[in-house]
Protein backbone atom coordinates (compact mmCIF):
# COMPACT_ATOMS: atom_id res chain seq x y z
CA UNK A 1 0.00 0.00 0.00
CA UNK A 2 1.38 3.55 -1.07
CA UNK A 3 1.44 6.53 1.47
CA UNK A 4 -1.16 8.26 -0.58
CA UNK A 5 -3.59 4.96 -0.21
CA UNK A 6 -2.80 5.46 3.39
CA UNK A 7 -3.55 8.96 4.37
CA UNK A 8 -6.75 8.09 2.03
CA UNK A 9 -7.27 5.62 4.87
CA UNK A 10 -6.75 7.49 7.92
CA UNK A 11 -8.43 10.16 6.50
CA UNK A 12 -11.91 8.05 6.27
CA UNK A 13 -11.92 6.56 9.86
CA UNK A 14 -10.42 9.83 10.93
CA UNK A 15 -13.81 11.30 9.58
CA UNK A 16 -15.61 8.62 10.84
CA UNK A 17 -14.67 8.91 13.92
CA UNK A 18 -15.40 12.69 14.18
CA UNK A 19 -18.91 12.38 12.89
CA UNK A 20 -19.85 9.62 14.96
CA UNK A 21 -19.11 11.43 18.31
CA UNK A 22 -20.81 14.44 17.22
CA UNK A 23 -23.58 12.33 16.89
CA UNK A 24 -22.88 10.14 20.58
CA UNK A 25 -22.54 14.33 21.86
CA UNK A 26 -25.86 15.55 20.28
CA UNK A 27 -27.84 12.39 21.59
CA UNK A 28 -26.35 12.81 24.84
CA UNK A 29 -26.79 16.20 25.53
CA UNK A 30 -23.54 17.02 26.53
CA UNK A 31 -20.53 19.15 25.34
CA UNK A 32 -17.07 18.46 24.68
CA UNK A 33 -15.85 19.86 28.10
CA UNK A 34 -18.70 18.05 29.69
CA UNK A 35 -17.01 15.03 27.98
CA UNK A 36 -13.42 15.52 28.82
CA UNK A 37 -14.47 16.88 32.29
CA UNK A 38 -16.23 13.64 32.95
CA UNK A 39 -13.54 11.30 31.30
CA UNK A 40 -10.47 12.89 33.66
CA UNK A 41 -12.69 12.58 36.81
CA UNK A 42 -12.87 8.93 35.39
CA UNK A 43 -9.40 8.06 33.87
CA UNK A 44 -7.60 10.35 35.86
CA UNK A 45 -5.60 10.84 32.16
CA UNK A 46 -7.22 11.66 28.86
CA UNK A 47 -7.14 13.88 25.90
CA UNK A 48 -6.69 17.76 26.03
CA UNK A 49 -9.22 20.17 25.20
CA UNK A 50 -7.57 21.84 22.11
CA UNK A 51 -6.29 18.44 20.83
CA UNK A 52 -9.64 16.99 20.75
CA UNK A 53 -10.76 19.76 18.69
CA UNK A 54 -8.71 19.53 16.01
CA UNK A 55 -9.75 16.12 15.98
CA UNK A 56 -13.39 16.73 15.73
CA UNK A 57 -12.81 19.67 13.93
CA UNK A 58 -9.99 18.71 11.43
CA UNK A 59 -10.34 15.36 11.17
CA UNK A 60 -7.74 15.46 7.74
CA UNK A 61 -4.93 15.73 9.77
CA UNK A 62 -5.44 14.53 13.36
CA UNK A 63 -6.13 11.06 14.27
CA UNK A 64 -7.53 10.14 17.94
CA UNK A 65 -5.16 8.13 19.75
CA UNK A 66 -6.21 4.67 20.49
CA UNK A 67 -6.20 4.80 24.14
CA UNK A 68 -8.04 7.94 24.57
CA UNK A 69 -10.58 6.38 21.61
CA UNK A 70 -11.22 3.73 24.25
CA UNK A 71 -12.28 5.87 27.06
CA UNK A 72 -14.92 7.21 24.61
CA UNK A 73 -16.18 3.88 24.01
CA UNK A 74 -15.96 3.01 27.55
CA UNK A 75 -17.91 6.51 28.23
CA UNK A 76 -20.61 6.04 26.07
CA UNK A 77 -21.17 2.24 26.23
CA UNK A 78 -20.33 1.39 22.29
CA UNK A 79 -18.34 -0.79 20.45
CA UNK A 80 -15.06 0.20 19.17
CA UNK A 81 -15.98 -1.17 15.61
CA UNK A 82 -19.38 0.81 16.16
CA UNK A 83 -17.27 3.84 16.67
CA UNK A 84 -15.30 3.52 14.20
CA UNK A 85 -17.82 2.64 11.41
CA UNK A 86 -19.26 5.12 8.54
CA UNK A 87 -22.31 3.46 9.35
CA UNK A 88 -23.09 4.33 13.00
CA UNK A 89 -26.09 2.22 14.45
CA UNK A 90 -27.42 4.68 16.44
CA UNK A 91 -30.96 3.93 16.56
CA UNK A 92 -29.58 1.33 18.66
CA UNK A 93 -28.12 3.93 21.30
CA UNK A 94 -29.87 4.34 24.31
CA UNK A 95 -28.47 7.26 27.06
CA UNK A 96 -27.47 5.87 30.19
CA UNK A 97 -27.71 1.88 29.37
CA UNK A 98 -24.41 0.62 29.88
CA UNK A 99 -25.10 -1.93 32.06
CA UNK A 100 -24.04 -5.22 29.99
CA UNK A 101 -21.26 -3.22 28.13
CA UNK A 102 -17.82 -4.88 29.19
CA UNK A 103 -15.26 -2.09 29.56
CA UNK A 104 -12.27 -1.76 27.31
CA UNK A 105 -9.62 -0.24 29.38
CA UNK A 106 -9.12 0.80 32.81
CA UNK A 107 -6.40 3.87 32.81
CA UNK A 108 -6.62 4.40 36.13
CA UNK A 109 -5.31 0.75 36.91
CA UNK A 110 -2.76 0.75 34.10
CA UNK A 111 -1.28 3.78 35.48
CA UNK A 112 -1.30 2.71 38.91
CA UNK A 113 0.22 -0.39 38.26
CA UNK A 114 3.14 1.44 36.56
CA UNK A 115 3.80 4.15 39.30
CA UNK A 116 3.80 1.63 41.93
CA UNK A 117 6.50 0.15 39.69
CA UNK A 118 8.37 3.03 38.77
CA UNK A 119 8.32 4.48 42.44
CA UNK A 120 9.57 0.80 43.60
CA UNK A 121 12.51 1.39 40.96
CA UNK A 122 13.04 5.15 42.25
CA UNK A 123 13.03 4.21 45.91
CA UNK A 124 15.66 1.22 45.75
CA UNK A 125 17.92 3.64 43.21
CA UNK A 126 17.31 6.48 45.73
CA UNK A 127 18.29 4.22 48.82
CA UNK A 128 21.16 2.61 46.88
CA UNK A 129 22.15 6.20 45.98
CA UNK A 130 22.22 6.96 49.59
CA UNK A 131 23.74 4.04 50.80
CA UNK A 132 26.73 5.21 48.33
CA UNK A 133 27.09 9.04 49.79
CA UNK A 134 27.12 7.70 53.28
CA UNK A 135 30.07 5.19 52.53
CA UNK A 136 31.81 8.06 51.00
CA UNK A 137 31.11 10.41 53.53
CA UNK A 138 29.43 12.56 51.47
CA UNK A 139 25.82 12.97 52.29
CA UNK A 140 24.44 16.35 51.97
CA UNK A 141 21.51 18.09 53.38
CA UNK A 142 21.46 20.84 50.70
CA UNK A 143 18.33 22.68 48.55
CA UNK A 144 19.91 22.87 45.37
CA UNK A 145 20.30 20.28 42.97
CA UNK A 146 23.39 20.90 41.16
CA UNK A 147 24.10 16.65 40.08
CA UNK A 148 22.82 16.54 36.10
CA UNK A 149 22.37 12.69 36.55
CA UNK A 150 19.78 13.75 39.05
CA UNK A 151 16.24 12.88 38.21
CA UNK A 152 14.95 16.35 38.66
CA UNK A 153 17.05 17.48 35.42
CA UNK A 154 15.61 14.57 33.46
CA UNK A 155 13.47 16.78 31.50
CA UNK A 156 15.49 19.73 31.35
CA UNK A 157 18.83 18.25 29.34
CA UNK A 158 18.15 19.49 25.79
CA UNK A 159 18.60 22.69 23.61
CA UNK A 160 16.12 25.30 23.74
CA UNK A 161 15.41 27.77 20.85
CA UNK A 162 15.60 31.44 22.45
CA UNK A 163 13.20 34.48 21.77
CA UNK A 164 13.73 37.77 23.27
CA UNK A 165 13.55 41.59 22.31
CA UNK A 166 16.95 43.07 22.04
CA UNK A 167 18.52 45.56 25.04
CA UNK A 168 18.53 48.59 22.60
CA UNK A 169 15.47 51.28 22.45
CA UNK A 170 16.45 51.92 18.96
CA UNK A 171 16.65 48.50 17.67
CA UNK A 172 13.41 47.61 19.46
CA UNK A 173 11.55 50.16 17.25
CA UNK A 174 12.33 47.40 13.92
CA UNK A 175 9.17 45.63 13.48
CA UNK A 176 11.90 42.15 13.05
CA UNK A 177 13.39 43.63 16.01
CA UNK A 178 13.45 39.54 17.83
CA UNK A 179 16.95 37.60 18.61
CA UNK A 180 17.34 34.35 18.33
CA UNK A 181 19.48 31.77 20.10
CA UNK A 182 19.40 28.61 21.43
CA UNK A 183 20.17 27.50 25.46
CA UNK A 184 21.88 24.23 25.38
CA UNK A 185 21.72 22.03 29.26
CA UNK A 186 23.68 19.25 29.61
CA UNK A 187 25.66 17.09 31.62
CA UNK A 188 29.58 17.74 32.45
CA UNK A 189 30.01 14.78 35.01
CA UNK A 190 28.86 15.83 38.14
CA UNK A 191 27.51 19.46 36.99
CA UNK A 192 25.05 20.84 34.81
CA UNK A 193 26.45 22.73 32.40
CA UNK A 194 24.59 25.44 30.52
CA UNK A 195 25.16 27.07 27.05
CA UNK A 196 23.65 30.14 25.52
CA UNK A 197 24.89 31.38 22.37
CA UNK A 198 22.70 34.93 20.79
CA UNK A 199 22.32 35.51 16.96
CA UNK A 200 24.15 38.70 15.90
CA UNK A 201 22.72 39.08 12.68
CA UNK A 202 26.12 39.97 11.80
CA UNK A 203 28.51 38.25 9.85
CA UNK A 204 32.04 36.56 10.95
CA UNK A 205 34.31 34.61 8.24
CA UNK A 206 31.42 34.69 6.25
CA UNK A 207 29.04 32.71 9.47
CA UNK A 208 27.07 33.75 11.98
CA UNK A 209 28.57 35.53 14.37
CA UNK A 210 27.31 34.79 17.99
CA UNK A 211 27.92 36.13 21.73
CA UNK A 212 28.31 32.79 23.78
CA UNK A 213 28.18 32.71 27.62
CA UNK A 214 28.95 29.60 29.51
CA UNK A 215 27.92 28.33 32.90
CA UNK A 216 25.76 26.25 35.09
CA UNK A 217 21.94 25.27 35.96
CA UNK A 218 20.84 24.39 39.50
CA UNK A 219 17.77 23.92 40.40
CA UNK A 220 16.13 24.78 44.06
CA UNK A 221 14.35 21.78 45.24
CA UNK A 222 12.44 24.43 47.64
CA UNK A 223 11.31 27.39 45.96
CA UNK A 224 10.95 24.76 42.22
CA UNK A 225 13.29 27.36 39.75
CA UNK A 226 16.07 26.81 37.66
CA UNK A 227 19.46 29.34 37.70
CA UNK A 228 21.36 29.16 34.50
CA UNK A 229 24.33 31.27 36.08
CA UNK A 230 26.57 32.33 32.72
CA UNK A 231 29.15 34.75 31.84
CA UNK A 232 31.13 35.69 28.31
CA UNK A 233 35.32 35.46 29.21
CA UNK A 234 35.37 36.99 25.65
CA UNK A 235 32.65 40.41 26.46
CA UNK A 236 33.34 40.18 30.01
CA UNK A 237 29.65 40.01 31.03
CA UNK A 238 27.39 37.52 33.46
CA UNK A 239 24.11 36.43 31.93
CA UNK A 240 21.57 35.14 34.82
CA UNK A 241 18.24 32.84 33.14
CA UNK A 242 15.38 32.12 36.28
CA UNK A 243 13.00 30.36 34.95
CA UNK A 244 10.17 27.71 36.91
CA UNK A 245 11.18 24.01 37.47
CA UNK A 246 8.42 21.22 37.18
CA UNK A 247 9.39 17.73 36.92
CA UNK A 248 7.64 15.67 33.84
CA UNK A 249 8.70 11.56 34.37
CA UNK A 250 8.84 10.64 31.03
CA UNK A 251 8.81 13.76 28.36
CA UNK A 252 10.94 16.80 27.63
CA UNK A 253 10.23 20.17 28.84
CA UNK A 254 8.11 22.20 26.02
CA UNK A 255 8.86 25.82 26.43
CA UNK A 256 9.12 27.91 29.34
CA UNK A 257 8.85 32.15 29.96
CA UNK A 258 12.17 32.68 31.76
CA UNK A 259 13.33 35.98 33.25
CA UNK A 260 17.16 37.32 32.38
CA UNK A 261 19.26 39.79 33.99
CA UNK A 262 21.95 41.27 32.18
CA UNK A 263 23.75 43.84 30.69
CA UNK A 264 22.53 46.56 27.37
CA UNK A 265 24.49 45.63 24.37
CA UNK A 266 24.42 49.68 22.97
CA UNK A 267 27.29 50.54 21.88
CA UNK A 268 30.47 52.19 24.42
CA UNK A 269 31.13 50.33 27.45
CA UNK A 270 29.42 53.63 28.84
CA UNK A 271 26.24 52.67 27.77
CA UNK A 272 26.38 49.00 29.29
CA UNK A 273 23.09 49.44 31.86
CA UNK A 274 21.90 46.64 33.98
CA UNK A 275 18.90 45.50 32.22
CA UNK A 276 15.96 43.25 33.07
CA UNK A 277 13.82 41.37 30.13
CA UNK A 278 12.12 38.15 29.52
CA UNK A 279 13.17 35.27 27.41
CA UNK A 280 10.97 32.73 25.79
CA UNK A 281 12.56 28.99 25.75
CA UNK A 282 11.06 25.95 23.04
CA UNK A 283 12.14 22.73 22.45
CA UNK A 284 10.61 23.45 18.71
CA UNK A 285 11.71 26.41 16.72
CA UNK A 286 8.82 28.97 16.06
CA UNK A 287 8.34 29.86 12.46
CA UNK A 288 8.58 33.52 11.85
CA UNK A 289 4.62 33.87 10.88
CA UNK A 290 4.05 32.90 14.75
CA UNK A 291 6.55 35.30 16.07
CA UNK A 292 4.08 37.76 16.06
CA UNK A 293 1.27 35.84 17.89
CA UNK A 294 4.76 35.39 20.67
CA UNK A 295 6.10 38.71 20.93
CA UNK A 296 3.14 40.23 22.82
CA UNK A 297 3.63 37.97 25.73
CA UNK A 298 7.85 38.71 25.70
CA UNK A 299 7.07 42.43 26.67
CA UNK A 300 6.97 42.84 30.44
CA UNK A 301 3.26 42.65 30.84
CA UNK A 302 1.40 42.38 34.05
CA UNK A 303 -2.41 41.18 35.34
CA UNK A 304 -3.63 44.88 33.77
CA UNK A 305 -4.02 45.71 30.50
CA UNK A 306 -3.39 49.40 29.42
CA UNK A 307 -4.21 50.40 25.99
CA UNK A 308 -5.11 53.51 24.29
CA UNK A 309 -9.25 53.68 22.37
CA UNK A 310 -7.51 54.47 19.24
CA UNK A 311 -4.96 50.99 19.49
CA UNK A 312 -8.05 49.21 20.76
CA UNK A 313 -10.29 50.45 17.91
CA UNK A 314 -7.38 48.76 15.74
CA UNK A 315 -8.01 45.12 17.12
CA UNK A 316 -11.92 45.61 17.25
CA UNK A 317 -11.10 45.50 13.40
CA UNK A 318 -9.05 42.32 12.89
CA UNK A 319 -12.11 40.27 12.87
CA UNK A 320 -16.11 40.69 13.63
CA UNK A 321 -15.32 38.20 16.43
CA UNK A 322 -12.81 40.62 18.21
CA UNK A 323 -14.81 43.13 17.07
CA UNK A 324 -18.11 42.09 19.60
CA UNK A 325 -15.48 41.37 22.16
CA UNK A 326 -13.77 44.93 21.99
CA UNK A 327 -17.56 46.19 21.62
CA UNK A 328 -18.29 44.74 25.50
CA UNK A 329 -14.91 46.38 27.02
CA UNK A 330 -15.71 49.89 25.46
CA UNK A 331 -18.91 49.25 27.99
CA UNK A 332 -18.02 47.61 30.71
CA UNK A 333 -13.93 48.55 31.17
CA UNK A 334 -13.06 51.86 33.14
CA UNK A 335 -11.95 54.64 31.18
CA UNK A 336 -9.70 57.30 32.79
CA UNK A 337 -7.75 59.71 30.28
CA UNK A 338 -3.92 58.84 30.74
CA UNK A 339 -0.76 61.12 29.68
CA UNK A 340 2.32 59.84 28.00
CA UNK A 341 5.30 61.91 29.61
CA UNK A 342 8.98 61.65 28.10
CA UNK A 343 10.56 62.40 31.61
CA UNK A 344 13.22 63.68 29.56
CA UNK A 345 10.82 66.57 28.34
CA UNK A 346 9.52 66.87 31.96
CA UNK A 347 12.70 67.76 33.15
CA UNK A 348 13.32 70.05 30.46
CA UNK A 349 10.19 72.14 31.51
CA UNK A 350 10.51 71.95 35.26
CA UNK A 351 14.38 73.48 34.50
CA UNK A 352 12.05 76.48 32.91
CA UNK A 353 10.31 77.44 36.40
CA UNK A 354 13.00 76.18 39.06
CA UNK A 355 16.56 75.36 39.30
CA UNK A 356 18.26 71.44 38.85
CA UNK A 357 17.47 70.30 42.36
CA UNK A 358 14.35 71.31 42.57
CA UNK A 359 13.59 69.94 38.76
CA UNK A 360 14.88 66.33 39.89
CA UNK A 361 12.59 66.30 43.49
CA UNK A 362 9.76 67.48 41.11
CA UNK A 363 10.60 64.65 38.41
CA UNK A 364 10.79 61.83 42.06
CA UNK A 365 6.99 63.42 42.93
CA UNK A 366 5.87 63.20 39.20
CA UNK A 367 7.03 59.24 39.47
CA UNK A 368 5.41 58.99 42.74
CA UNK A 369 2.21 59.86 41.25
CA UNK A 370 2.37 58.42 37.94
CA UNK A 371 0.99 54.49 37.17
CA UNK A 372 3.84 52.10 37.38
CA UNK A 373 4.09 48.53 38.38
CA UNK A 374 7.22 47.75 41.34
CA UNK A 375 8.19 44.14 40.07
CA UNK A 376 7.39 41.76 36.97
CA UNK A 377 7.41 38.43 37.07
CA UNK A 378 6.44 35.49 35.07
CA UNK A 379 3.51 33.70 36.39
CA UNK A 380 1.85 30.17 35.69
CA UNK A 381 -0.77 31.98 33.77
CA UNK A 382 1.73 33.90 30.95
CA UNK A 383 3.59 30.10 30.71
CA UNK A 384 0.07 28.09 30.11
CA UNK A 385 -1.04 30.84 27.62
CA UNK A 386 2.11 30.90 25.45
CA UNK A 387 2.24 26.87 25.51
CA UNK A 388 -1.60 26.48 25.25
CA UNK A 389 -1.27 29.23 21.82
CA UNK A 390 1.75 27.16 19.98
CA UNK A 391 0.12 24.07 21.07
CA UNK A 392 -3.40 25.54 18.54
CA UNK A 393 -0.93 26.36 15.83
CA UNK A 394 0.64 22.94 15.71
CA UNK A 395 3.77 22.88 17.99
CA UNK A 396 4.23 20.05 20.75
CA UNK A 397 2.14 17.50 19.39
CA UNK A 398 3.85 14.47 20.56
CA UNK A 399 3.02 15.31 24.22
CA UNK A 400 0.11 17.44 23.68
CA UNK A 401 -1.90 14.26 23.60
CA UNK A 402 -2.26 13.68 27.48
CA UNK A 403 -4.03 16.20 29.95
Amino acid sequence: MGIEQLKKLNSVINKNISNNIKKLLEISGISYNKLLKELKESEGFTISQPYLSKIINYPDNNSMPLPYLLQCCDFFGVTLDAIVSSEFPIENYCVGEKSDFKKLLDTKQIIRSFDEKRNAAEEANLESAAYGEIENNTTTNSAFVENPNNILFSSFLQTYYCYFYPTVSSENKELDSLLTGDLTIKPDGDICKAILRIDTKKKKNGSKAYKIYEGTAVISSTVNNMYCMLRSEEIGEYCYLIFRHSHLNFALQDCHMAEVLSTSSAGGKKKRYPTALRMFLSREKISDEHLKSLAPHLWLNYSQITISEEELKKVKQISDDYSEIVKDLLEKANSERMYLVQERDALNLAKDHMDKAASIKFISDLRRYSYAYRYNKVSDTVEATVRELLISLGYYKDDDKMD
